[in-house]
């Protein structure tokens, strides 16, 4: 499983930074500069989970650097931690939860593919047809090239 998480969290900081390079192209660049940094802001705020505040990389604005150093720490930490141990949180809501650090990772690596997806949406709404294909199959056959 760690591989796997590891792997995931690689193919989730090329997707970031495809959509990062595509969103700058847009008409209203603003939107999508937003959805890329919900994501950097759930990286971190679930990396806080699992670590602490010291611990944990500031989220800058600078959505590239904010998302390579994000990506290292993910990565330290899933090479050293306990995949199964839990984290214990409390969420935006006040409610509490105790949750395995592996479930949380895959977690994290879901919610960028998803809000990516939302991305996709919302660039197609405006007419725009060229824009990233970031399926993780892509990026698997891309790996295999290199």
């Amino acid at each position: 499983m760690r591989d796997t998480l590891i792997d995931l969290f690689d193919y989730d900081l090329w997707a970031n930074n495809q959509w990062l390079s595509a969103v700058e192209t847009w008409p209203e660049p603003a939107r999508g500069r937003e959805v890329l940094g919900h994501i950097a802001s759930a990286h971190r705020t679930w990396l806080t989970r699992c670590m602490s505040v010291e611990e944990t990389v500031p989220v800058t604005g600078d959505l590239r650097n904010d998302f390579q150093a994000l990506h290292t720490q993910w990565i330290d930490l899933l090479r050293i931690c306990d995949l199964n141990a839990y984290a214990s949180y409390t969420t935006l809501t006040g409610d509490n939860f105790f949750t395995m650090i592996g479930e949380i990772g895959q977690h994290v690596v879901n919610h960028g593919s998803y809000h990516r997806g939302q991305l996709r949406g919302l660039v197609e709404a405006w007419g725009i047809t060229e824009f990233p294909e970031t399926d993780l199959i892509r990026w698997h056959r891309g790996q295999r090239e290199n």
